[in-house]
């Protein structure tokens, strides 16, 4: 539902997580993030908070998460 808060949310974050995860292997390789930054930014304006690190990514619903953003990843 629009506007619903993430704990209300019927869906999985672990899809972006890959999505962002394959992004970032193609950007380290061919040295272009433009793709990583576009995933970034879609992200944040649906209230996740991107967190990139050796380890991985994490990321992290805040209380303006608005999972109808998510359809533009």
């Amino acid at each position: 539902p629009e506007g619903a808060s993430y704990s209300a949310w019927k869906g999985d974050l672990g899809q972006y997580v890959s999505i962002l995860e394959d992004a970032r292997k193609s950007a380290m390789e061919n040295k272009d993030f433009s793709e990583v930054d576009r995933i970034k930014a879609l992200l944040n304006d649906a209230g996740i908070e991107v967190r990139m690190s050796k380890a991985g990514v994490e990321l992290v619903p805040g209380p303006s998460f608005d999972a109808s953003k998510l359809d533009a990843i």
